[in-house]
């Protein structure tokens, strides 16, 4: 449960994932917050826990 600040700070980078190269693309996020800033002038956040979520 949550994620670790290492991991937080690169959520939001073109093709990264912690999944295995083979199941992901690593996009969606990337993707996400791409239109939502761009096209919402909104922002896209998380802030993680850990061991209590994100």
């Amino acid at each position: 449960m949550g994620v670790t600040e290492t991991v937080c700070n690169k959520r939001f980078y073109p093709f990264f994932t912690t999944k295995t190269i083979s199941s992901s693309t690593g996009l969606g996020l990337s993707m996400s917050h791409q239109i939502i800033v761009e096209k919402y002038q909104s922002r896209l956040d998380c802030t993680p826990i850990i061991g209590q979520g994100t």
